[in-house]
């Protein structure tokens, strides 16, 4: 009857960093329950799950992941599986040549090569570190295996710990 402690736990909207443990924990849970198979998102439907608000903060997270894991039709869970009553997010334009300035036309296309630098070179040192293992290098840097394998096919990066594409 008395308030001894008090927890003061921030949304998920301010916890972005837990939502990859947090999905990995519901689909295991729920692969188990549901005894059905273990499926991963793609790298589109993560990225979608980090931006996303979450108003529901876990208990909407759990849903829409459980309700992916039992409907979704492919091996992959997609942004459309989570999301099923919103509009697909907008594809990511290929890059076009800069302007006659040598900057890129839109803010968003500046963005997104920085991003893709960003990317690579981390994914490539991290590979590098272990010695092109990419299961090792998904774990050291907090990611899912599959997800490191699509990002790497994306950037159409060489998993070799020597050079060579595994």
């Amino acid at each position: 009857r008395l308030r001894v402690v008090t927890l003061a736990i921030p949304p998920l909207a301010e916890r972005r960093d837990d939502i990859p443990l947090l999905i990995d924990h519901v689909l295991k849970d729920a692969a188990k329950r549901f005894q059905r198979p273990l499926r991963a998102l793609s790298g589109e439907a993560l990225r979608a799950c980090l931006v996303h608000e979450w108003k529901g903060n876990v208990r909407e997270l759990k849903a829409a992941v459980e309700q992916a894991l039992l409907l979704a039709p492919g091996e992959e869970i997609e942004v459309a599986d989570l999301f099923p009553d919103r509009a697909p997010p907008p594809s990511v334009s290929p890059p076009q040549p800069p302007a006659a300035n040598g900057l890129p036309p839109t803010f968003r296309e500046a963005k997104e090569r920085v991003v893709n630098g960003f990317e690579r070179e981390f994914l490539q040192e991290a590979l590098r570190r272990n010695n092109g293992n990419i299961s090792k290098a998904a774990e050291e840097i907090g990611m899912y295996r599959q997800n490191l394998q699509q990002k790497i096919r994306e950037l159409g990066l060489q998993s070799g710990g020597d050079g060579s594409e595994d």
